[in-house]
């Protein structure tokens, strides 16, 4: 997850981590919870959240796409 966030920042990963760069992680940490919990507030909103977690993850090359069809019952 922090590595994540680190890739998440304005700045994009920086290596190594400098107190500005820490600085600028933490404060997309906070946004990103942020906008969760904004967004899971809201009517389907947690629904939404995991209909974009998948639309997401199904473009990973790591994922298997076989299981997301059956799992759809395609």
């Amino acid at each position: 997850m922090p590595l994540l966030v680190r890739h998440l920042t304005p700045e994009g990963w920086t290596h190594p981590l400098t107190k500005q760069a820490d600085a600028a992680a933490v404060i997309t940490l906070y946004r990103l919870l942020g906008d969760f919990f904004t967004t899971r507030g809201q009517p389907d909103g947690l629904a939404g959240i995991f209909r974009d977690y998948q639309s997401w993850m199904v473009t990973r090359d790591w994922y298997p796409l076989e299981a997301a069809e059956a799992a759809r019952g395609s």
